[in-house]
């Protein structure tokens, strides 16, 4: 039996539609995980910075008077994620577009912020301060 040439015809445009739903949902799906793996990084990331900021505060607390270092806090985390990080009573507090991370500090003085932070020792009190 001959296929008539309206039969291929409609045959074709059916394999086309069906590949090209196909390659949509494909599509759909590798944004989707795209986007996925870029808000985990962003989470990740805040957390990295936090509990870097929290070992130094309590690594001040438990060194004698005298303890002073200097620490950096980028503009931006893998210069891509704006965030924000402050200090209220004992609770570090970093805040990202899309999540928020609380971490336990020893009390301080001061306050943490982007840029040049300076932690220092001085009568049992830990103080910081930025520049």
């Amino acid at each position: 039996m001959m296929m008539r040439k309206g039969q291929v015809a409609y045959e074709f445009v059916t394999l086309v539609a069906v590949s090209f739903t196909l390659l949509v949902i494909f599509m759909f799906v590798v944004l989707e995980r795209t986007e996925s793996i870029g808000t985990e990084n962003e989470y990740n990331h805040l957390i990295d910075m936090a509990r870097s900021v929290q070992i130094e505060l309590y690594l001040a607390d438990s060194i004698g008077d005298g303890y002073s270092r200097m620490i950096i806090l980028p503009e931006r985390l893998d210069n891509r994620y704006n965030y924000s990080i402050h200090v209220t009573n004992n609770t570090l507090i970093t805040a990202s577009d899309n999540y928020q991370y609380t971490l336990v500090v020893p009390l301080i003085g001061g306050d943490i912020a982007k840029g040049n932070n300076t932690i220092n020792k001085t009568a049992g009190k830990v103080m910081v301060t930025n520049d």
